[in-house]
């Protein structure tokens, strides 16, 4: 997690979602999931689009 990430996270309310997994991209909440699939795989997808 890069650093501006995780202080977007600290900061940020995310008690609505709360029991779920959170990927967070460029200080956005970009996906959620009760399991890390959902999440993992978006963030695969902008980890992907940024490199090219």
């Amino acid at each position: 997690m890069k650093e501006n990430d995780y202080e977007f996270y600290i900061k940020a309310d995310v008690s609505k979602y709360k029991d779920e997994w959170i990927a967070i991209v460029d200080n956005k909440i970009v996906a959620h999931g009760k399991s890390a699939k959902k999440p993992t795989m978006k963030l695969k997808n902008c980890i992907q689009k940024k490199v090219h």
